[in-house]
C-alpha cells in the first residue's frame, strides 16, 4: 500500500514537472525568436529595452536574475545555458560571469542537499528510473565517481543538476563536492557563455546582413 502511494505521488509530481518543463521550453523558443527577429532582448545601445528594465530596478535586478539561476538549477526545467547567456548580453561578461557563478553555485548546493535529504524519490521526480540506475552505476566506486564528476562538470553538454543530486545521494563529502564544483564549474561556465554569446552576436549580425 506505501508502495503504490508513493508511486502516486510520484506520478503526479512528474507530471507537474513535466507541464512546467513543457512551459519552460515554449517560453525558451520564443525568447530565442524574439533575440534573433525583435529588438527587446537586443543590446541597449541596439534599442534592446530588456537589459534597461532590469537595470530599473537597481539592486533587485542582479538579485532577481540570481534568483532565476538557483531556481533553474534547483527545478532543471529551462535550458541552463539559455539563462547564462542572458547574463552575459545584461550584465556584461565578467559582471554576468559572477552573478551567473553565484546562481549555480547556490542552486547546485540546494541540489546536493535536498538529494542528500529526500533521497531517490526526489531525483526520480526529474529523471526516468533507467536514467536513475544509470547514473547510480557510476558511484559503486565514489572515488572513481568523483573523477566522473569533475570531468562532467567541465563539459558544457552535461546534465549537471541531475549529477548534483547523484552527488548528493553518494557518501561523498560535502566538501569535496564543493572543491570539485567550484574550479570545473567557474572554467565551462565563463567558457561557454562567452562563446554562445559571441555566437549569437554573430548570428544576428549575419542575419541582419542577408
Amino acid at each position: 500500500m506505501l508502495e503504490s502511494d508513493l508511486r502516486s505521488r510520484l506520478k503526479k509530481y512528474r507530471k507537474i514537472v513535466q507541464i512546467i518543463t513543457l512551459v519552460g521550453l515554449i517560453l525558451s523558443m520564443i525568447i530565442i525568436y524574439f533575440i534573433f527577429c525583435g529588438t527587446y532582448f537586443k543590446p541597449e545601445n541596439q534599442g534592446g529595452m530588456f537589459t534597461v528594465h532590469l537595470r530599473q530596478l537597481g539592486f533587485w535586478g542582479p538579485l532577481f536574475f540570481i534568483g532565476v539561476q538557483i531556481f533553474q538549477v534547483v527545478i532543471p526545467i529551462i535550458p541552463g545555458g539559455m539563462t547564462s547567456v542572458a547574463g552575459n548580453f545584461v550584465f556584461g561578461t565578467l559582471i554576468g560571469f559572477i552573478y551567473n557563478y553565484i546562481g549555480i553555485t547556490i542552486g547546485s548546493i540546494i541540489a546536493f542537499f535536498l538529494a542528500r535529504k529526500y533521497g531517490k524519490f526526489f531525483i526520480l521526480c526529474f529523471i526516468s528510473e533507467k536514467c536513475y540506475k544509470r547514473y547510480m552505476a557510476w558511484t559503486s566506486n565514489v572515488n572513481r565517481f568523483a573523477w566522473i564528476l569533475g570531468t562532467l562538470f567541465f563539459l558544457p553538454a552535461a546534465p549537471d543538476d541531475i549529477l548534483c543530486m547523484i552527488a548528493g545521494m553518494t557518501s561523498l563529502s560535502f566538501k569535496k563536492f564543493i572543491l570539485i564544483f567550484i574550479p570545473t564549474k567557474a572554467v565551462s561556465t565563463f567558457v561557454f557563455t562567452w562563446l554562445m554569446h559571441e555566437g549569437i552576436l554573430y548570428s544576428i549580425d549575419w542575419l541582419t546582413h542577408l
